[in-house]
């Protein structure tokens, strides 16, 4: 294994780490009423939908497209990460 994939399998397990705890926190807020709607008419809230994972993805598109292939993979990694992170919160706390 290169480098270059443990850097982006670390990415990827810091992404997962990330996207559980800003998930989390936002259900734990109440405050942040526009993060604990409903996401349209599911019982899943907005603070579920992957948003700092499809980021990562289109920074991962957009540096393979430039040439960049280890970034791509280490943003790859993270966005998939943090993907998951946010979708298993979700999965495991909805709205009731």
């Amino acid at each position: 294994m290169d480098i270059t994939s443990l850097i982006a399998l670390g990415a990827l397990v810091a992404g997962l780490a990330l996207g559980v705890v800003v998930t989390h926190g936002l259900h734990a807020n109440p405050r942040k009423r526009f993060w604990n709607a409903p996401l349209g008419p599911t019982r899943y809230r907005r603070a579920n939908f992957p948003l700092g994972g499809t980021l990562a993805g289109l920074v991962a598109l957009a540096l393979w497209a430039t040439g960049h292939p280890d970034g791509a993979l280490i943003a790859a990694g993270a966005g998939i990460g943090m993907a998951a992170g946010a979708i298993g919160v979700g999965l495991a706390d909805p709205l009731r």
